[in-house]
């Protein structure tokens, strides 16, 4: 049996990658206007998606090479966090990578 390496998405803020943690919870803003806000989101979450990226690709290096790699994603993660986790590691890693969709136990709305 080949080992696994197992990244874990717990949440669109935080990834487990080994030992490291990695959280891209946005820091608290204030502003007068509401457009102001939108905007500032809007700016934050581009960069959010950059940072992702960079630090997966990063991180993904420092991690003992198996020939296969899991993504455990908590199952109200977005489609787009696990792209831009799943992409990142493509860039930068030859493993197979495999999916596995873990049940919060809670039941989710339908948006």
């Amino acid at each position: 049996m080949t080992a696994t390496t197992v990244v874990r998405i717990t949440s669109d803020l935080k990834i487990q990658m080994g030992e490291v943690m990695l959280d891209f919870s946005p820091p608290e803003v204030r502003t007068e206007h509401p457009w102001e806000l939108y905007e500032l989101q809007r700016k934050q979450k581009l960069q959010r998606m950059h940072d992702i990226r960079a630090a997966v690709q990063r991180e993904i290096k420092n991690i003992p090479r198996t020939q296969t790699i899991a993504l455990r994603v908590n199952s109200h993660v977005q489609l787009e966090t696990i792209a831009i986790v799943w992409t990142s590691i493509q860039a930068v890693s030859k493993a197979t990578l495999y999916l596995d969709v873990i049940s919060t136990g809670k039941a989710e709305p339908i948006r």
